[in-house]
C-alpha cells in the first residue's frame, strides 16, 4: 500500500530536477580568462558546471498548466551546501520547504513533512544520476541518460536535454538550461502532459 505522504511521480520529478540543477545555479559565476576562441561544446560546459562552491540565490518560477488560464508564479530562495545538500524555500504565494540531502528528499508544507528516498523512484533515478554526473564533469553519465545539445558561448550558453529512458519521457520530455559561465540562470522543464515550468534564478552577491 502506498503511503499517503508519497508524492505523485510528476511532482517528485519536478522537485528532484529543480533541486539537482539548482545546486549549480546558486553558485554565482566566475569570468574565465580570455584564451582565444576555442569551440564551446558539451565538454567545455561540463568543465564549467563542475565547480560547486556553496551559495545562496533567489528564484521566480512560472508554471504554465494546461488546466489553468493564467500561469502560477512562485518566489523563494535557494541554498546549497556541498557536496549534496540543497534547500529550496518558497515564500510566495504559499510557504513551502524542499530539502535534498544525499539520497533523500523532504517536502514541508501545511505543517506536514513528506520524506522520499530518491533511489527508490525508478522513473527518476536515471535522470537524477545523469544530471549529478554531468554537474561533476562526468560526460559519460550524462550521455547514458540524455540526448544532449549545447549552443552559445561560455558567457551565454544553452543546453538541451532529452531523456533516453521511455519511463522518464512519460514525465519529462525536454529540459532546457540557460546560463553564463558556471551559473545556471534559467531552467525550462517541459512535461509529457503539456505543462511547462520556467525557473529564473539570480545568485546573491
Amino acid at each position: 500500500m502506498r503511503s499517503a505522504l508519497r508524492l505523485s511521480r510528476q511532482t517528485f520529478a519536478q522537485y528532484a530536477l529543480a533541486a539537482v540543477f539548482s545546486s549549480t545555479a546558486i553558485t554565482g559565476y566566475c569570468q574565465s580568462k580570455p584564451q582565444g576562441t576555442p569551440e564551446f561544446n558539451a565538454n567545455a560546459l561540463m568543465l564549467l558546471l563542475a565547480k560547486h562552491p556553496s551559495g545562496d540565490a533567489t528564484f521566480v518560477e512560472t508554471k504554465h498548466l494546461a488546466l489553468l488560464a493564467q500561469p502560477l508564479v512562485s518566489k523563494g530562495t535557494l541554498n546549497y551546501a556541498p557536496p549534496d545538500k540543497l534547500a529550496i524555500r518558497t515564500t510566495e504565494p504559499k510557504p513551502e520547504a524542499i530539502v535534498v540531502d544525499g539520497d533523500w528528499l523532504s517536502r514541508t508544507a501545511d505543517g506536514k513533512t513528506r520524506r522520499i528516498q530518491l533511489s527508490a523512484q525508478p522513473e527518476a533515478t536515471g535522470i537524477i544520476e545523469g544530471i549529478r554526473g554531468s554537474l561533476s564533469g562526468n560526460r559519460t553519465a550524462l550521455d547514458q541518460n540524455f540526448e544532449l545539445s549545447v549552443s552559445g558561448s561560455a558567457n551565454q550558453w544553452r543546453m538541451g536535454l532529452v531523456p533516453k529512458d521511455s519511463r522518464v519521457r512519460k514525465l519529462i520530455t525536454r529540459i532546457a538550461i540557460e546560463g553564463r559561465q558556471n551559473a545556471i540562470t534559467r531552467i525550462t522543464t517541459e512535461q509529457a502532459d503539456g505543462d511547462r515550468s520556467v525557473m529564473d534564478i539570480t545568485p546573491k552577491p
